[in-house]
């Protein structure tokens, strides 16, 4: 499986283009099915790269923590080496009760910290990245506490999710002023199907754009792209199922829709899944860029991953984007 190097002045880390998104997993009960899905992508092709957040679920009730716990009881249960995969993570989500109240103080990303190795059960995590962003907080300060974490081997690489290519152009411009670590990997919405914060109804999250494209474009700077298939989007309409919940709250607009049939032609084509080609859009994009997808069964799982069959062209990617 093809992947990208992320760096910093102290290492380089490999990550594979069609990271497993662990977002899926809120049910302890259904440990066991979780534990298939990740078999599959550990066994039948070869997956080595997972993605998963202390906040996964945490609006409901049993759903905190379930995804961190899953992976890492997977991964102890397996007896896999550590060094054998790369897990990011992810730190500082908001109350619930209003995202705009931060929890990105140095004391509120301690505890994350603390209890995301301690239900990971790993001694470090490879990516850690903020979930949210706050004006109310110098870029700089954060990266001075996400430092810490680095100096004490709780992470290897600096992250954010959900921060503007400015912010991240001010963070590290701190940490080269001050000889630190930098941000070095970032999470956005990004997918073929576009949206808005407004049609995600929410404004702490940030989508891509022309704007965030030129910039990730201009720094070559590595993407993990959350949402990457829309909620499944273009494999719903083209299987005429009815669109609903925030499939149809988000990405379910007129020039969307319009794409479904430049989809279905490159499936064709590459005689893979539309599941696959939205992945591809993300995966073989001109910027620097991996594909987050979670799966909610094995069918689901391999019809997304017959995406290692190909790639995509630059000539490609225009087509789908309509242009």
């Amino acid at each position: 499986m093809k992947s990208i190097a992320i760096k910093n002045p102290e290492h380089t880390l490999k990550m594979q283009r069609l990271t497993f998104g662990a977002g899926s997993f809120k049910d302890y009960s259904k440990k066991e099915d979780y534990f298939k899905l990740l078999d599959c992508y550990y066994n039948e092709f070869g997956g080595r790269s997972f993605d998963t957040a202390r906040a996964y679920f945490i609006w409901e009730k049993g759903g905190e923590g379930v995804s961190e716990r899953v992976l890492g009881e997977w991964i102890k249960s397996r007896g896999i080496k550590r060094d054998e995969i790369v897990v990011t993570t992810k730190g500082g989500f908001p109350y619930l009760e209003d995202y705009h109240r931060h929890r990105l103080d140095k004391k509120s990303l301690y505890t994350d910290m603390e209890e995301s190795l301690d239900a990971l059960s790993l001694d470090y995590i490879d990516c850690y990245l903020l979930h949210r962003d706050t004006k109310e907080i110098p870029a700089g300060e954060m990266l001075e506490t996400l430092n810490e974490f680095y100096d004490k081997g709780y992470i290897r690489f600096l992250g954010v999710s959900n921060w503007t290519g400015k912010r991240i152009d001010e963070a590290n411009k701190y940490a080269k002023k001050k000889n630190l670590m930098p941000i070095s990997i970032s999470q956005i919405s990004f997918s073929l199907a576009k949206t808005t914060p407004l049609l995600m109804k929410d404004d702490t999250i940030v989508c891509m754009d022309d704007n965030e494209y030129k910039w990730y474009s201009e720094n070559e700077f590595p993407i993990m792209a959350f949402s990457s298939q829309a909620k499944g989007l273009y494999p719903k309409l083209l299987s005429g199922k009815t669109l609903s919940g925030k499939c149809l709250e988000r990405y379910a607009t007129e020039e969307n829709i319009k794409k479904a049939e430049r989809v279905a032609k490159i499936a064709e084509e590459k005689g893979i899944s539309p599941a696959a080609v939205s992945v591809l859009y993300v995966s073989s994009n001109p910027i620097n860029s991996i594909a987050v997808f979670s799966p909610s069964s094995v069918e689901q799982l391999r019809d997304t991953m017959s995406a290692m069959k190909c790639e995509l062209t630059e000539k490609e990617i225009k087509y789908l984007d309509g242009e």
